[in-house]
């Protein structure tokens, strides 16, 4: 039987390594709306969202020791997310694929 990369597709995916640098993705990527929820309003200027995951990014980056590549992609994540929002490519991106299941 022929090897089709498949094996290793699983081996990957029971890598414990691999699980801990996706939660580091991801709670940098939290973390960024976590930080917006806490200060926006609170601060004396009007932040735009993207801020936040620029700072969570730059923060990660800096201090977060082996992890600090994913953290600062959590962070950066959030940024593209909130840009798409803002620009308002999430929501074309939405609408098309309720119209894409509707039909």
């Amino acid at each position: 039987m022929a090897d089709t990369g498949l094996d290793d597709s699983f081996d990957a995916l029971a890598d414990e390594e691999l699980w801990m640098q996706t939660a580091a993705v991801g709670g940098a990527y939290m973390g960024s709306a976590v930080a917006q929820g806490a200060l926006d309003g609170m601060l004396p200027v009007d932040v735009p969202n993207e801020a936040y995951g620029v700072g969570v990014a730059a923060v990660g980056y800096a201090y977060g020791g082996s992890f600090n590549r994913q953290l600062a992609t959590g962070g950066a994540l959030y940024t593209l997310d909130a840009f798409a929002q803002r620009v308002g490519v999430k929501e074309s991106i939405n609408q098309a694929a309720a119209n894409a299941g509707g039909s």
